[in-house]
């Protein structure tokens, strides 16, 4: 079973593993934030620029369908292929399922905003709904 990301010839991305990384970043900068010493330290300013890079990719990574939380989901998903969406200008890739492209916006709002927890969170969830549509799917078939 392949993902969209594949489908695309884009390689999954492990968004459980960078968000828990990115948010022990954030808390391990925001605490020394408070410890003058380690602010004026070159490590903390490395860490820093670190941290802004991967907020900034990990932003662009969840604005993409493709690469987004529900592009590293089973390709059997039904997904648009044009540029309609719910209502504004859709993209290819967004899935047809309306719960579901709901929680990936979301998802990507909670990352470009570095909401990382909550990010989490909304991952567990899309992936839940990933999984009741493909039981959807599979009990019509039957």
């Amino acid at each position: 079973m392949n993902t969209t990301a594949i489908i695309f010839k884009k390689e999954p991305f492990n968004w459980f593993q960078a968000l828990q990384t990115q948010e022990v970043r954030r808390a391990y900068l925001h605490q020394k934030t408070h410890t003058q010493k380690i602010r004026w330290s070159p490590g903390y300013y490395n860490l820093e620029e670190r941290y802004q890079l991967s907020a900034q990719v990990l932003s662009e990574l969840s604005g993409d369908w493709v690469t987004c939380a529900c592009g590293n989901l089973c390709d059997a998903i039904p997904r648009r292929d044009d540029n309609a969406g719910w209502g504004r200008s859709g993209l290819k890739g967004e899935p047809v399922d309306f719960r579901l492209a709901h929680m990936g916006l979301q998802f990507s709002y909670q990352v470009r905003t570095e909401q990382y927890a909550l990010a989490i969170s909304t991952l567990r969830e899309i992936e839940e709904r990933a999984v009741e549509i493909l039981e959807q799917m599979e009990g019509t078939l039957e």
